[in-house]
């Protein structure tokens, strides 16, 4: 890819940043980085692609009040991959999907995990800045926009989802 990115793709791993609960009116603090991500960061690089994994959770842990921005500073990249496992996440992946695209808005903004499959046209047509969502499995989807962008190609977009695009693991 171009020399202009430090990554070719940087997946992300953010959990919940607001732990209260209220279901349970309680406080819970689920950070635990879904193993898929480094499946996913394997395939990539055997590719050749130049592939980072951050978790923000830890990093929020290490610098206390560490903003979006500065999370991303060290990682321009072409792609970046965010996981959306649970809905609890939902507000905090979202938010950072934003701050990415204004950032980098020549960047690709990629989701995929449970949620992200489950709510994938209501995702993307309500959030213009998020690209693709990866619906499934994403492992082997996830070649498919880096093998595209770095051979310049261009995405042909359904009907369906008129602004933006969405990958199976089935087909």
């Amino acid at each position: 890819m171009d020399n202009k990115w430090t990554y070719d793709c940087v997946l992300i791993h953010t959990p919940k940043l607001n732990h209260y609960f209220h279901p349970l009116g309680k406080t819970e603090f689920i950070n635990i980085i879904p193993t898929g991500l480094f499946s996913i960061a394997d395939i990539l690089t055997k590719n050749g692609f130049r592939t980072k994994i951050l978790h923000t959770g830890l990093m929020r842990l290490k610098n206390t009040g560490i903003e979006n921005k500065e999370i991303l500073r060290d990682c321009r990249a072409r792609i970046y991959g965010l996981s959306l496992m649970g809905h609890y996440q939902i507000c905090d992946v979202i938010e950072l999907a934003k701050t990415i695209k204004e950032g980098y808005p020549d960047s690709v903004v990629v989701l995929g995990g449970i949620t992200a499959s489950v709510f994938k046209k209501e995702i993307l047509s309500i959030f213009h800045f998020i690209d693709f969502v990866i619906d499934g499995e994403g492992e082997i989807p996830s070649l498919k926009p880096c093998k595209q962008l770095s051979e310049k190609r261009v995405y042909l977009v359904t009907e369906e989802l008129s602004v933006n695009f969405c990958i199976t693991s089935t087909g």
